[in-house]
């Protein structure tokens, strides 16, 4: 295992998910719904401001994801690296 390479691609996961995040505050102060669609489009409005939030969450829930991801990843890679400094230090009082 390389775990400068694990650590990079830990880092750019979080990268991704931290891009996630700026991007969906967008779709969240987005003011368009019922009230700026007209008395014509009432219900479209309603279901347009619906499905914004709806896609909002489940930016979140897929930048959460990616987070936790790359803390996984950044955790097995400190782990290995204080395992094989424990391994070298077992070799070299052989």
């Amino acid at each position: 295992m390389d775990p400068t390479a694990l650590r990079d691609v830990a880092r750019r996961r979080h990268a991704v998910a931290d891009s996630l995040n700026g991007e969906v505050m967008p779709l969240l102060h987005w003011s368009f719904g019922a009230s700026g669609a007209g008395r014509e489009h009432l219900d479209r409005g309603q279901a347009l401001r619906l499905a914004l939030e709806r896609s909002a969450d489940a930016i979140r829930m897929w930048s959460r994801a990616i987070a936790e991801t790359a803390a996984a990843l950044q955790i097995t890679a400190d782990r290995y690296l204080a395992a094989d400094a424990v391994a070298a230090d077992r070799l070299s009082h052989v």
